[in-house]
């Protein structure tokens, strides 16, 4: 059986999806897609949902995309409205498309009419800017797996993508030192807090942590959006300081949006129990902070976590609160000309997406725009 590291194939799907694959390199991947016809291929919980309609759609898409015609630049069923729809075109060109037009039509794809331009803007990719004590700046980006470096009691380590800080339980009290890490607009970070509590930062965030907590509270101060584990010690609580406000961990999983440029700071408990000054949070509550105080409604927390899932949930979304949170993924910058349409969204789409992409879907949302160079206008 011919394998693939996650890896490697995660790298071929991503030139598939540009147009920068090599004929050898689409070839491997057929023969690995080939190869793997009676084992199960994990597609995400986010991207489907139903097995049979999956693979129907998949088939649909494939004979349809054989026979469209070469001034249709890619496939338009690329997106939306659902999980498994998204996931069925998506897959089709990751994967099955490229077996069946290598075996049935017995050529290969013609690249103006299946490729993407190369030139068109990825999605976020993972990377991050580590800020020491010291205020010596660390790119993330370019740390190789295994990379370690010893900071007061701590030891940090990059292991597989994700930083990662130890502290012996052994180990002497020290002055207790700080890093920053800050995700800029097109990147993503995640790593694991000295204490266990894993925390994943969306684009254009960053998060002010100790490399080593003390013996009474644990507290971390957050800009932008972070989706937190926490790793529960009630002798120690765990506190997030975003927005003026602290949030108090009692047994959570849950998530921070406190962007500067959102008009509200948003709390989602998707786990547990969290507490906002007076406010105990149950799990599908979100706690929305204004200026005229705090309200919690009852929403799906799947929506609020929908970015560290792999897609955009814009449920409930107006036009700004959406094309703000593109911009922070593909790094582009966003005007408006004439009066935007404030009608609220419904909807989902995937994150791994082109932008070219990501926008040719919002065309049935009948979002009319224009993209040039990495500034997106919109229009009424």
């Amino acid at each position: 059986m011919h394998q693939l590291s996650e890896e490697r194939r995660n790298e071929l799907e991503i030139k598939w999806l540009t147009g920068t694959i090599t004929d050898e390199e689409a070839e491997l991947y057929a023969i690995w897609y080939n190869s793997n016809q009676d084992n199960d291929i994990y597609v995400e919980e986010c991207l489907a949902s139903d097995e049979n309609n999956h693979e129907k759609k998949m088939l649909k898409n494939i004979l349809g995309a054989i026979n469209e015609s070469s001034e249709n630049k890619r496939n338009t069923n690329i997106l939306l409205h659902n999980k498994w729809q998204v996931a069925a075109s998506i897959f089709f060109i990751l994967g099955i498309g490229i077996y069946l037009i290598f075996t049935l039509s017995g050529k290969k794809a013609d690249n103006e009419t299946l490729f993407l331009s190369a030139s068109d803007i990825m999605p976020a990719q993972k990377g991050a800017v580590l800020t020491l004590d010291n205020g010596t700046k660390v790119i993330l980006d370019s740390l190789s797996n295994g990379w370690s470096a010893t900071q007061s009691t701590a030891t940090v380590t990059v292991k597989h993508g994700q930083l990662v800080y130890q502290v012996p339980q052994s180990a002497a009290s020290k002055e207790i030192v700080y890093n920053t890490i800050s995700t800029p607009r097109g990147r993503q970070y995640n790593l694991a807090l000295p204490d266990g509590t894993k925390v994943w930062l969306n684009a254009g965030s960053s998060l002010h942590y100790p490399v080593s907590f003390d013996d009474t509270l644990r507290v971390v101060e957050l800009e932008g959006e972070g989706y937190f584990e926490v790793k529960h010690d009630a002798k120690h609580p765990f506190r997030i300081k975003a927005a003026g406000y602290t949030i108090e961990d009692i047994g959570t999983s849950f998530d921070v949006n406190a962007y500067n440029d959102e008009p509200q700071m948003k709390t989602t408990l998707v786990e547990g129990s969290v507490k906002i000054g007076n406010i105990y949070l149950k799990p599908n509550q979100q706690a929305v902070i204004s200026q005229s105080g705090i309200s919690v409604k009852t929403i799906k927390s799947e929506d609020a976590i929908a970015w560290k899932n792999g897609y955009f949930s814009f449920t409930g979304a107006d036009i700004n609160e959406i094309m703000r949170q593109i911009s922070r993924w593909y790094d582009v910058d966003v005007k408006f000309e004439g009066q935007p349409n404030m009608k609220l969204f419904e909807g989902e789409i995937g994150r791994s997406l082109t932008l070219k992409q990501l926008f040719d879907g919002l065309k049935r949302m009948n979002v009319h725009f224009k993209i040039e160079g990495k500034v997106v206008t919109i229009f009424p």
